[in-house]
Parts: C-alpha cells; sequence; structure tokens
C-alpha cells in the first residue's frame, strides 16, 4: 500500500514539473513576444519618416529608442537561454533518475519472475501451504502466496508507469531543445539587426553633425514654445491645487458642522493640496496602478524623449530638458486619457492643444494636439480619446506629463 502512494506521489511531482517546465518556457516566448510586437512597431514608425532636417533629428532620436529596446530584447534573450539551458539540464537529471528507477523496477521484477519459475507448478504451492504444521501456518503460508502475487503486479504496473515517465520526460526535453534551437537562432538574427541599426545610426549622426547649426536654431524654436506651454501648464497646475484644497477645506467644514466638532486641518507641504474623500478615493486607486497605466497614446508608439535633462546620444552639445515624455506615433494617432478622470483645463498655443485631467491628486497633461473631443470639466474614463495628435511630416509626437500636486513625475514609470 505503501509503495502505491509512493508511486501516486512520485506520479504527481513529476507531472508538476513536466507542466512546470513547459509553462515557464511559454511564459518566456510570450514576454518576448510582447517586446517583439514593440520592436516591430516602433520599425514601422522609423519606415514613416521625412527626409528634412527636423524630421531627421526626430529619427535620430526614435533610432535611438529602437536601438536600446533592442538591446534590451537581446539581454532578454540572453537570460531566456540560461533559463532554458537550466531547464534543460534539471530535466536531463531528473530523466536519468527515472532510467535508474526503471531499471531497478525490472531487476525486481525478474528476480520474482525466477523465484516463480523455480516454484511454478499448482502442486508445489499447494505443498508448501498444506505442509504447514499448525491451522495458523497455513492461514498464514496463503496470505503470503496471495501478498507475493500482489508484489508482483503492483511490479508490473510500477514498470509500465515508470516507462511512462521516461516517454514523458524524453518528450520534455525534446520541446526544450527545440525550444533553444529557435531561441538561438532568433538571438543571432536580432545581433545582426542590432549590428544594422547601429551603423544606419553612424550614418544619421554623420548627416546631422554636418547640421548642427540648424538643429540647434530648431531647438531653440522648440525650447521657446515648450517654456511658454510649460508656463501656462505649471499656472493651470496650481491652480487646480488651490481648488483642491479649497473644496477639502469645505467638505471638513460640513463634517465638522454635522459632527458638532471643530477639528481643523492644515494643507499638507511641498504642494500637496487637502483631497475629499473622493479625490482621496481616486488616487489610491491610481497610486495602486502605477507601472500598469496604458500608453496615453493610440496604435504603435515608441518612447523618442525621455524625461528630465538628458542628452541626444550621437550629437555634440544637444541637450533636451523634457518635464515630461515625447512619444512618437503612426499617422492618425490620438491621445488617450491614462485613467478615470476629470478634465480640468484645455487651452491653445501656437495652434496646438494642451489638455489636462484630474485624477485625485494626480494630474495627466497631453500636448501637441490639433484638435480634441473634450471639454473642462468632463468626465472621461481610461483610454478614452481625448484629441488628435498634431502630424508634422507624418510624425505625430504627443508630449506626456505627469504631476502630483505641482510635483514633476517621469511618466515611464507609471505607464505599462
Amino acid at each position: 500500500m505503501k509503495r502505491i502512494a509512493f508511486l501516486v506521489v512520485a506520479c504527481c511531482i513529476l507531472s508538476f514539473s513536466w507542466a512546470q517546465s513547459n509553462t515557464k518556457i511559454k511564459k518566456l516566448e510570450q514576454q518576448r513576444s510582447e517586446i517583439q510586437q514593440r520592436i516591430k512597431s516602433s520599425e514601422k514608425l522609423l519606415r514613416s519618416t521625412k527626409k528634412n532636417v527636423n524630421s531627421q533629428f526626430t529619427t535620430l532620436k526614435l533610432l535611438n529608442s529602437q536601438i536600446k529596446q533592442r538591446a534590451t530584447y537581446i539581454r532578454k534573450m540572453q537570460r531566456d537561454l540560461r533559463v532554458v539551458d537550466r531547464e534543460w539540464k534539471d530535466n536531463q537529471y531528473r530523466l536519468t533518475l527515472l532510467k535508474r528507477d526503471l531499471r531497478l523496477c525490472k531487476k525486481r521484477y525478474t528476480t520474482s519472475l525466477r523465484y516463480l519459475y523455480k516454484n511454478r507448478s499448482i502442486q508445489e504451492k499447494m505443498l508448501f501451504i498444506f505442509s504447514a504444521q499448525s491451522l495458523a501456518q497455513v492461514y498464514r503460508r496463503m496470505r503470503y502466496m496471495q501478498q507475493f502475487g500482489d508484489f508482483q503486479r503492483k511490479q508490473g504496473e510500477e514498470i509500465k508507469e515508470k516507462q511512462l515517465q521516461v516517454t514523458k520526460k524524453k518528450k520534455e526535453l525534446q520541446q526544450i531543445s527545440a525550444s533553444k534551437k529557435s531561441l538561438l537562432a532568433e538571438y543571432k538574427q536580432e545581433k545582426s539587426k542590432l549590428q544594422k541599426e547601429n551603423d544606419k545610426k553612424k550614418k544619421y549622426i554623420s548627416q546631422l553633425q554636418k547640421k548642427q547649426k540648424d538643429i540647434k536654431k530648431n531647438l531653440e524654436k522648440h525650447k521657446r514654445t515648450a517654456a511658454h506651454i510649460n508656463k501656462e501648464i505649471d499656472r493651470l497646475i496650481e491652480l487646480e491645487v488651490k481648488k483642491s484644497t479649497e473644496r477639502a477645506q469645505k467638505e471638513q467644514k460640513n463634517v465638522a458642522k454635522s459632527s458638532s466638532t471643530t477639528t481643523k486641518k492644515k494643507p499638507t507641504s511641498g504642494g500637496a493640496p487637502l483631497l475629499t474623500k473622493k479625490d482621496q478615493q481616486l488616487s489610491s486607486v491610481f497610486v495602486k496602478n502605477k507601472g500598469k497605466l496604458p500608453y496615453p497614446i493610440t496604435g504603435p508608439s515608441l518612447i523618442v524623449g525621455h524625461f528630465g535633462i538628458y542628452r541626444v546620444e550621437g550629437l555634440r552639445n544637444v541637450s533636451l530638458d523634457n518635464k515630461g515624455i515625447d512619444i512618437q506615433g503612426g499617422p492618425g494617432a490620438y491621445a488617450r486619457a491614462i485613467f478615470n478622470g476629470e478634465v480640468s483645463a484645455v487651452f491653445k498655443y501656437a495652434g496646438r492643444y494642451v489638455v489636462l485631467i484630474r485624477h485625485g491628486e494626480y494630474i495627466s497633461v497631453y500636448s501637441n494636439l490639433s484638435s480634441v473631443s473634450v471639454k473642462k470639466g468632463r468626465k472621461v474614463e481610461t483610454k478614452q480619446n481625448i484629441g488628435k495628435i498634431y502630424n508634422n511630416g507624418g510624425q505625430p509626437i504627443l508630449n506626456f506629463q505627469l504631476r502630483k500636486g505641482i510635483k514633476k513625475l517621469d511618466p515611464e514609470q507609471w505607464i505599462q
């Protein structure tokens, strides 16, 4: 009985191990597939760019992002290869153990068969039983013969089960080997693509270095426009923080009146406003979705400008100060809300629209829109389109910012 119980447990463990290995490899493949889709999207965006100076500068940023993304993908494949290799070695070890157990089972079974062969006749079995000196001994010998028969059957079942496990393990090893072979082939292809992209990048840098003056001129114009827009965004956010504090203070006064208490609460420091209960709840849910918020743009997209002050790789003395991130989309791309909220402001500057959406204590900002489909005070839902992104020579680029009160946040840490 104990042997059968052991066999059942062993089968369950091996089946679980097999399922676990397959699940792990499938999960790795799914993760790589998701990254590969993003790379394909960025390749499509690269093909759609134009040849003027401004577009070439944007293309360089796009190419830098593409190279970074592919390098990340290659590192991911290297890690996956190590995981697959470990899985192969673990399963190879388990197969060795299974084969050893199978040999032991067969050896025991062979020994019992030899014994039966020597004592094969019914007469010999009967003589063994009835040569007992007492009735109790007769009973014990009958029990022994029955147990021996059961033991043989169990050994036969154990051999069948072990053979089945060995077959399954061999099949699993074949699947792991196939996954490793496929992954190695893809790894070589991606390394080749990365080399080509780096070569292409060198050519772009060489071309753009000859047009350094034009680039700086365009950048200065862009910086002046961005400074005006950011100044207005800061003003509107400060106003929103003030309104939020006033709403919270009003709510506290109403609560104090209804409960006949006189408790007072001061605004929190650092520009963070007091919040109503409703805003507190919305802020709490917003924070729980950090790192999982959807991209604020429809269709294929790639981040071409990062948060904060950074240099454009490949160009001398070219640095950018971004209050958010720049995301390039495909033709006809729309900006979309990253979370449920309320439109707190819509304004227009230099022919482009800017939309601010409040999510409790947090405010998301969408700049460089050619048209908008929302108004101040309107409720919006997650992934709802709020406006079309301005298309400059086939390059719709959304500047997306995120604030907590007046504090500027890095959106890349929040979006998925």
